[in-house]
Formats: structure tokens, C-alpha cells, sequence
């Protein structure tokens, strides 16, 4: 058998080198930074996606709730694996709650942890407004957690242990949710030749270079110097599912290395034996499902993304390891993209209402999809329509992303655009700012959010985004000038005064500022509403 972890030896498995031990202390030192323009996480943290998975997740639990018939007790535990700003959690809590409330049929007793392996993160999560609701709800809880652990999950607002016994198929079925997450936890490193399986060993020290760049690519073959090959004895890892797994890589044709997910398949080994054997496991992530249909170079390349580094996971290996216990899978790919659902213990053939919205969310428009329709706004935006992006934000579930992504087209159009497609985007503004967020480094959608109000005179409206965007991102001077506008809209002279003079006390440079403030004193009632554009600085 394979020595997995001496790392007092000339060689190790890759799955042990410095790579992922610093890629584990990038994070748990960054905390929520990581995303603050270094690892890319749009595409697995997006309202379409949360509203997906949500409703995978209602379904399942109504599967579930038929087949036990409350035969176990306590509430169904939903574990995301790496929640990292806590974003999609949100999204995803938000999508949950409005189906519980919506359905007289919903499974009530639920429980969301949120986890990660950096302590920062979940005091993050802890502190946030947006969060505590659901905390006090009793449906949200948190928990440290690696995927390289135990598998047991120790909740800290409840105090519960997951895990704490050995898991029996008496207890309830569990949802686990990984979005970006095996693409960055440890893998191995093989090569098949001859039939024979050889495993590439690296010094301990092998380290990725630095970068800061937050997209770079590398082909990981530059790195593997001083290395040696071992073939493969049986048996090689701990479990014999993985073993499985892996001697299934004896067909795979062409030659040329190829990563193994084994902080992957061994997580979720460890869930199934302390949690429940029975899970449902939702996966979004960069990946392949035909590892003998790509050569070494698109296996082996990985992206930078300033302190750490992301692979292209094989989920093809996650795949027959579900099906080896019992299990299912549904693939749906696309550039970029592959968004998968894993049933482990359980086939997809017993559960019919997920199977039905699986068809309805990952056999139609999914959410890889998206990426590709962003794009396509993205190179034609100087021919966009405020029309065309109404539905373009209705697609996206008025998802704040898009809307700042795309803001300057939106109040360019204005002038020209269907009466209707104002009003239809004006009715749906707190659509946009309930799903606002905040992390370090956020766009301020609220701010633009006043802006668009204040650009169709709505000022009243407009009046509160700017206040809220001061209550999250502080007092700047744009925010300032445009309340002093919208009160001036509003008939309140006085306060319109008020505004704009502390807006030149913070900028006493600010010329518009002064010039407003000097025609108010001389003649209050002679301006033109439709002189009062909003400033974006």
C-alpha cells in the first residue's frame, strides 16, 4: 500500500505537497478577501442557480419525507462544503424560505450549515445582518469543516454533532452542496501505461509559482521536476470504493497523466459513514467527464487565482463512485461549466419528484448556460435595448451581478426605451436589492439603484438606496449630492441645503455641489425638475 502523508519522505502522493497546504493557509488567512477580485465565484453563487438548486432540494425533500414517513427524527440537514462569503447561501436560504412559506406540502424541519475550513469565514457569516434572520429562525447554523477531516460536522449555534455515532440507514437522507469546492481541494497524480497504473510522486516541497494574477493558467507538467513513478499495489487507499474508482482508469485511452479527486471521494466517504449513508450531492464546478477524451494538457492545466490555485476536477470518477453505492448521476455541461446532481445510497428512479425538477432545471436551461448568455450581452451591450436586458434581469432573477454589469447601458437607454420596460424595471428594484449582499469589495448595487430611481424621478425611492448605500459603504460625496437633488425634488429645500453643503464640506472642490447651493439660496422655486440628474461621482 501507498504511504499517504509522510512527509519526512523524498517523495509523496501530490495530494500531500505544499500546493495544498498553502492553498488550506491561503484561505483560512484571507477569509472572505479570497473573492474580493482573486478567486473567481460568480458563476457557482448566482440567484438562477440558488433557485435550482432550491427547488432540487424541495423535491428531494418531499421524496424523502414519502419514504420515511417520519419514521426519523430531527430535521433534514442541507451541508454546503466551502460556503466561502456566504453569498449563494444566502440566495439559496432566501429561495428555501419562500418555498416553505409558499407550500402547505414543504417538509418544514430543515436545517442549512453553512462551512468551510477558515475560521474567518464563519465569525464572517456570524456577524452578518443579512444572515441572522435565518439564524434566528432556527434554520441556519455553521460549521468549521475539511473535507480531509473525520466527515463529522460540529454545528456551533445549536451545539449539535453530526456524526457523533456511526451512521445507521435509519437516520435521514442529507443534502450536501459543493460549488467550486473539489477543484480545490487535493488530488493524485497517475499515469496509465501498458496497463499498468503508475502514481507520480513530488517532493513535499512542490509549490505552485507565485501569481496575482486573479485568472492565470498553468500546465502543471512544468512543475514536476525531481519526480519519480511507483506502480500502483492493491490495496491502495483506505477505502476499497476508491480503489474501485480508480482501477477503473486501467481503460482510459491515450496517454498522459491525469488528476484523481481523492480530498473529494474520500469526503464524501467519510459523510456517508458519520452522517448518513444517503446523500444527495449537488456539485457545480470546472470540470471534464471524459478524461480519455481530453489529452494530458487539458487535463493537467489549472488556473491561478492570486494566492491559490483551481484543477479540472474528473467528475466521471465522482460518478462511478456513486453508482458503486448504489447511486445516480445527472450530468449538464457546458463552456466553462459543469453543473452535476449525485445520488449516493438512493437511485434517481426511487425519488420522482426531484428526478422531475431535475428535468425541469439541469434538462433544459441551465444554470452553465448562463455563463454563455452573459457573454453573448456582454459583446453585443453597444446594441442592447433596455428592453432586451429587462428580460435578461427577469432571466437572471433580477440578480444584482447583472444589473451593475451592464448599469451604464441601462440608464443610457432610458430615454429611448418602452414605457413598460421602465415601469417593469422600477417595480422589480427591491427584487434587485433583496438579493444585494455585502462582502469586502462589492460593487454598491444600491447606489446605482438610487440612481436609476432618481433618473426616472422617483425620488422618494431613490432617497432610500442612497441611505442605504452610505449604511454599507459609508459617506462619499456622490451620495451626498444626490440626496441634496432628491430632496430637491421632493420640495425640501431645507434639506436639499443640508445635503449639498456637507457634500462640499467632504469635497470643497465639488463645483456642481456649490452651484446648486448657491442657486437654492437665490431663487428655490425656478429650477427644473429634469435639471436633477444624478451624479455617479
Amino acid at each position: 500500500m501507498t504511504v499517504h502523508g509522510d512527509m519526512s519522505a523524498r517523495h509523496v502522493p501530490f495530494s500531500r505537497c505544499a500546493i495544498w497546504q498553502r492553498q488550506k493557509a491561503f484561505f483560512e488567512t484571507e477569509g472572505v478577501n479570497a473573492w474580493n477580485g482573486q478567486v473567481p465565484f460568480y458563476i457557482t453563487s448566482n440567484p438562477y442557480l440558488a433557485h435550482a438548486y432550491a427547488t432540487l432540494i424541495f423535491r428531494f425533500l418531499q421524496d424523502c419525507r414519502q419514504k420515511t414517513r417520519g419514521a426519523a427524527s430531527g430535521p433534514f440537514y442541507i451541508l454546503e462544503l466551502g460556503a466561502g462569503t456566504g453569498t449563494f447561501s444566502y440566495y439559496l436560504l432566501r429561495r428555501l424560505m419562500a418555498l416553505k412559506e409558499s407550500s402547505d406540502v414543504f417538509v418544514a424541519d430543515f436545517c442549512y450549515v453553512m462551512s468551510d475550513v477558515s475560521r474567518k469565514n464563519l465569525e464572517f457569516w456570524q456577524a452578518h445582518a443579512a444572515l441572522q434572520p435565518f439564524v434566528e429562525q432556527g434554520v441556519l447554523d455553521f460549521a468549521r469543516f475539511d473535507l480531509d477531516g473525520d466527515g463529522t460536522v460540529t454545528l456551533e449555534v445549536s451545539g449539535t454533532v453530526l456524526g457523533a455515532e456511526p451512521a445507521t440507514t435509519a437516520q435521514k437522507p442529507f443534502v450536501v452542496i459543493a460549488n467550486y469546492v473539489f477543484d480545490a481541494v487535493p488530488h493524485d497524480l497517475y499515469r496509465v501505461e501498458e496497463g499498468r497504473l503508475l502514481e507520480t510522486l513530488v517532493p513535499p516541497a512542490l509549490a505552485a509559482p507565485p501569481n496575482q494574477s486573479a485568472n492565470a493558467a498553468l500546465n502543471l507538467v512544468t512543475l514536476l521536476r525531481d519526480c519519480e513513478e511507483r506502480e500502483v499495489a492493491w490495496p491502495h487507499y483506505e477505502q476499497a470504493a476508491l480503489d474501485g474508482v480508480l482501477q477503473g482508469y486501467l481503460g482510459l485511452s491515450g496517454a498522459g497523466r491525469f488528476l484523481f479527486p481523492v480530498s473529494a471521494l474520500r469526503g464524501i466517504a467519510r459523510l456517508r459513514e458519520r452522517v448518513s449513508p444517503e446523500i444527495l450531492l449537488l456539485v457545480a464546478d470546472k470540470g471534464i467527464l471524459h478524461a480519455g477524451d481530453r489529452n494530458e494538457d487539458g487535463r493537467l492545466t489549472v488556473g491561478l487565482h492570486g494566492g491559490c490555485l483551481s484543477v479540472t476536477v474528473d467528475l466521471e470518477a465522482v460518478e462511478h463512485y456513486a453508482r458503486s453505492e448504489g447511486g445516480d448521476c445527472f450530468h449538464q455541461a457546458s463552456e466553462g461549466i459543469i453543473t452535476s446532481l449525485f445520488t449516493l445510497g438512493m437511485e434517481l428512479r426511487s425519488l420522482p419528484e426531484t428526478r422531475l425538477a431535475l428535468q425541469q432545471f439541469m434538462g433544459t436551461f441551465n444554470p452553465g448556460h448562463l455563463y454563455d448568455v452573459l457573454r453573448y450581452f456582454d459583446e453585443t451591450r453597444p446594441r442592447a435595448r433596455l428592453e432586451t436586458l429587462v428580460a435578461l434581469l427577469e432571466l437572471t432573477l433580477w440578480d444584482p451581478f447583472v444589473f451593475n454589469r451592464f448599469f451604464d447601458v441601462i440608464l443610457a437607454s432610458l430615454p429611448y426605451a418602452q414605457p413598460y420596460a421602465v415601469h417593469r424595471l422600477a417595480e422589480n428594484v427591491q427584487q434587485i436589492a433583496g438579493n444585494f449582499y455585502f462582502v469586502p469589495g462589492a460593487t454598491d448595487s444600491l447606489f446605482n439603484l438610487g440612481m436609476l430611481l432618481q433618473e426616472i424621478r422617483l425620488y422618494a425611492e431613490a432617497l432610500e438606496y442612497y441611505e442605504a448605500s452610505i449604511y454599507y459603504f459609508g459617506r462619499t460625496d456622490a451620495a451626498l449630492y444626490n440626496l441634496g437633488l432628491c430632496c430637491y425634488g421632493l420640495g425640501r429645500r431645507d434639506e436639499a441645503l443640508a445635503w449639498l453643503r456637507e457634500t462640499v464640506a467632504m469635497t470643497p472642490e465639488h463645483v456642481k455641489a456649490r452651484g446648486w447651493i448657491s442657486l437654492l439660496q437665490e431663487q428655490s422655486d425656478t429650477v427644473h425638475p429634469s435639471a436633477i440628474s444624478a451624479s455617479s461621482s
